[in-house]
């Protein structure tokens, strides 16, 4: 089931007066929620919650188009069944209770571009167990990660996240460089097979530079039989005489048993396998895109 939450007004101020006004709309289809628009999300207080909030029986996903640019504060607070979130390079700054009391947040990946999280981001998201932090903030405020007991945070060496860990008593576990990034979150991208324009639910992301689409979708709209085994955390499709096989983080394809490389690994994304565009190429198919047009033409 589909339905259009009421759009978002935003009026902020600046030194030099008003700003323009900033619409986004939210759409949230079988529990995955799709933000789209310029600008920032409205603030929302404990007196007057988010529309996120008080629909939050219905969001299990979130993804956040390229263009906005601040989550506001308390946006997604108590959303109990919120199970992961994507959120754009265009994005600078995670508001203040944006994702407090989100029970059900395991993993949080923070997109190069955030420089500030702002105090009680995170507060009592008690499952939380891993956020990874990229170079780019500079400021996590007060208890922004408080009641997330079993918190692990993975950062580069950056002086901010390292202080805020050693105050705060939270694991910091040093990495060379946040992977598996997801930099923009895309809406507006075509995809046509065979002369005709697929309807899919799913945002088509980018990352690592590539364009990445939704498996299932894709591969069953071209004929294939997919499965997922959860043990090995491998998808499978087939179609005639060819079976692939892509398993999470990696970017090996394997093609009848014989192992292929894909540009950037297959992820699980908002319990969704994405893959590179150009995995449906190994069953034969052609696959072109247009940068200027945003637009995928798949032909077989």
């Amino acid at each position: 089931m589909k339905k259009t939450l009421s759009a978002l007004l935003i009026l902020a101020m600046c030194t030099g007066g008003l700003t323009a006004f900033a619409k986004t709309e939210a759409k949230n289809t079988d529990g995955y929620t799709v933000i789209s628009g310029e600008g920032k999300l409205s603030n929302y207080t404990n007196i007057e919650p988010s529309p996120f909030t008080n629909d939050s029986a219905n969001i299990s996903y979130v993804a956040v188009t390229s263009g906005i640019t601040n989550i506001g504060n308390n946006t997604f607070k108590n959303c109990d069944y919120l199970r992961d979130v994507l959120l754009p390079s265009s994005v600078t700054t995670i508001g203040s209770q944006a994702f407090a009391d989100c029970d059900s947040l395991t993993r949080v990946i923070i997109p190069y571009g955030v420089t500030h999280i702002m105090s009680y981001a995170f507060i009592n998201c008690k499952n939380l167990k891993e956020v990874y932090i990229p170079d780019s903030v500079t400021i996590i405020g007060e208890s922004a990660f408080y009641g997330c007991d079993n918190l692990t945070i993975f950062a580069g060496d950056n002086p901010a996240v390292k202080s805020y860990c050693q105050n705060d008593n939270i694991i910091y576990t040093k990495v060379d460089k946040i992977q598996n990034v997801v930099s923009d979150v895309l809406q507006d991208i075509k995809i046509i097979i065979n002369g005709a324009e697929l309807s899919y639910k799913y945002p088509v992301v980018m990352k690592n530079s590539t364009t990445m689409i939704p498996l299932r979708s894709i591969f069953e709209a071209v004929g294939c039989t997919v499965w997922w085994d959860d043990s090995t955390k491998t998808a499978y499709a087939s179609k005639g005489d060819i079976k692939l096989g892509l398993k999470t983080d990696s970017d090996i394809i394997s093609v009848n048993e014989q192992e292929k490389i894909l540009a950037t690994p297959t992820s699980l994304i908002c319990d969704n396998t994405m893959v590179h565009i150009r995995a449906v190429e190994h069953l034969g198919i052609d696959v072109e895109w247009n940068g200027d047009t945003r637009t995928i033409t798949i032909t077989y």
